[in-house]
């Protein structure tokens, strides 16, 4: 017996020479004046442990303090208001000390028992002066956050790993009180726990702190706005977007993790009411309309579960009223008939991180007017064979028997069963559509042969234009083509396509392979310049986001007769007026012998009246 009393003495004794060498810290919530700083948690010797309270009244003459006008709340659950009336329990001041030469009032919470280890107990601390009660922030603290800190899961581990080993009996004790009393079994002590914090925003109960565990639920809570700016989501400590709601749930943790309200001046409004399925991997596909009854459709990144949405199901939109699809650019696939007859369908926005469309994907999409794609064919991307020649998509059936030369040609059969042209599928591409933005890959040969109501088409990024790309589409009469095209195939342009305008230099120009029978001696090409052009040629920029050729350049009078001096090193200055009866001078940047002019001499131009 008297071995075992020594044994408890010499925990107890340890366990206090832990708690004191580290004293008293600041809080874990900012405080109002007067201010709560939550500092260390003490172990007794007896049938509890309790909390101990560090509390700073700022603002207020230590002369007026005393026992009678201050103390502290506490309270076992969250609540609206932290007053004197909706308390639990309550106690007075117990003593002070001073850190950092600041006096703190000391305050004790001692009705924790075993079974109460991973509840939270919430507090405040007031006081009273002339008549009128003060309270501070609410503060939140619990035995197992106490324990996780100082085991080295949420903070620094403590250096005794006697103490710790304690600690950790500690808890397997509480998680055995909790099932003998049957308390908040839900939360045992002894399960594993992750820290989630928040920042610009809240947890369920109001705080931005808490610890769960992998089966718990943590809710997240931000204002709609800050100041001027409005809510675009939440981030997690990878940065990565886990939901678009200010209010949302968050479950499954398994690490420390941080999450963090994203405020934006302007906020893109997705479409809610989508249907998805999860892949139980943290992605998912949207499988439907579900509720949602917008005409503008924006399909959110992420799942109201938190999944990253990737992928388009078949048959998804079909027969949706939609007009407008814009889909992030976090789907990389797009299956068949994904978006088959919405005919009401003008505008679809598909993002380059597609890399995959299924066949008939946009099947009875007759009003289709405006369309963003990020492939036509090639580039290494993996596709369906049913999507390689743009057509495809359109088309009402898949096809068999495709096959691909290193020309890109496809020999197929058309998709209402008869032998034909690989271009016939042209016929199911809608006569509507009149804008196409391709946003890489390879254009393949015959990609938009025959789409004779296509007025304006895009390029980005695209490496090879076809043969036969863009023929007969009689309304193309001008085209803009990036500097990453490397390759001009056979007769890709139509006809009456008079103009190219080039993203590029000249000399980037003449990089490119281009067949001798590409046609495009016949095209006036433009070179891309942002300032006015300072040599004669065809040179363009954008006005309003549309192609616009420069004016002609006309080279500058270069005054005549100027007097230089030669540097000996291919440059020279001014000298003077010479010969020169200009009024209107205009120096050139070269000499009449070759030197490239760098400076004006002294006195150069001195009592020249008549400039």
């Amino acid at each position: 017996m008297k071995k075992r009393i020594l044994s408890v003495i010499t925990i107890i004794i340890t366990v206090m020479l832990c708690v004191c060498a580290v004293g008293f810290s600041a809080g874990a919530e900012e405080s109002a004046t007067p201010s709560v700083s939550i500092d260390k948690f003490n172990l007794v010797f007896d049938d509890n442990v309790y909390l101990k309270y560090a509390v700073k009244f700022d603002g207020i003459d230590d002369s007026a303090i005393n026992s009678s006008n201050i103390g502290m709340l506490y309270f076992t659950t969250p609540q609206s208001e932290y007053i004197e009336g909706n308390e639990s329990y309550s106690s007075g001041v117990v003593g002070f000390t001073t850190i950092s030469g600041q006096k703190y009032y000391t305050f004790e919470y001692r009705h924790i028992t075993a079974k109460q280890m991973t509840d939270y107990i919430y507090s405040v601390a007031y006081v009273d002066v002339d008549g009128v009660r003060y309270y501070s922030s609410p503060a939140k603290y619990s035995v197992l956050e106490y324990a996780y800190s100082k085991l080295g899961k949420t903070g620094e581990a403590s250096t005794s790993e006697t103490f710790k080993a304690m600690l950790e009996s500690m808890l397997e004790y509480g998680a055995n009180a909790q099932k003998h009393f049957n308390h908040n079994t839900e939360r045992l002590a002894n399960d594993d726990y992750y820290l989630v914090e928040v920042i610009g925003g809240t947890l369920e109960d109001g705080f931005t702190k808490g610890l769960y565990h992998t089966g718990e639920t943590a809710t997240l809570t931000a204002p709609e706005t800050s100041g001027e700016l409005v809510f675009a989501g939440w981030e997690n400590s990878d940065e990565k977007l886990i939901s678009i709601d200010a209010y949302t749930t968050i479950s499954s943790f398994s690490k420390n993790i941080t999450y963090t309200a994203i405020y934006q001046s302007s906020v893109i409004e997705y479409s809610r009411g989508l249907e998805f399925k999860s892949n139980r991997d943290g992605t998912c596909s949207v499988t439907g309309i579900g509720s949602c009854t917008d005409t503008d459709i924006f399909i959110p990144p992420v799942s109201n579960v938190g999944d990253t949405v990737t992928s388009i199901a078949r048959e998804a939109f079909l027969n949706s009223t939609a007009t407008k699809i814009t889909l992030p650019d976090t789907i990389t696939s797009i299956s068949a008939y994904a978006f088959s007859n919405c005919s009401n369908l003008k505008d679809i926005f598909i993002p380059s991180s597609v890399t995959s469309i299924g066949n008939s994907a946009f099947y009875g999409c007759s009003s289709l007017e405006n369309m963003t794609l990020p492939f036509v064919g090639g580039n290494g991307k993996t596709y369906n064979t049913d999507s390689q020649l743009f057509g495809y998509i359109f088309g009402k059936t898949s096809y068999n028997g495709a096959s691909k030369t290193s020309q890109h040609y496809l020999s197929v059969s058309k998709p209402i069963g008869s032998s034909g042209s690989p271009y016939d599928v042209i016929n199911y591409i809608p006569t509507s559509l009149k804008s196409v933005t391709i946003q890489g890959g390879e254009i393949y040969c015959g990609a938009f042969s025959g789409c004779s109501n296509i007025e304006k088409i895009t390029i980005q990024n695209a490496t090879i234009i076809g043969c036969l790309a863009f023929s007969n589409c009689t309304k193309l009469t001008t085209l803009v083509i990036p500097n990453s095209i490397a390759q001009i195939s056979a007769s890709p342009f139509p006809q009456n396509l008079k103009e190219i305008y080039y993203q590029g230099t000249y000399n980037e120009f003449g990089k490119i392979k281009i067949d001798s029978y590409s046609g495009i001696s016949t095209k006036t090409i433009f070179y891309f310049t942002e300032t006015p052009p300072t040599t004669k040629g065809n040179f363009w920029h954008y006005v309003d986001g549309e192609p616009a050729a420069w004016p002609e350049y006309v080279a500058p009078n270069y005054s005549q007769g100027l007097e230089y001096t030669s540097n000996g090193n291919g440059t020279c200055s001014v000298k003077g007026i010479g010969t020169c009866t200009d009024t209107d001078i205009i120096i050139p940047s070269v000499s009449p012998d070759g030197d490239a002019v760098t400076s004006i001499g002294s006195k150069a131009f001195a009592n020249q009246s008549n400039m």
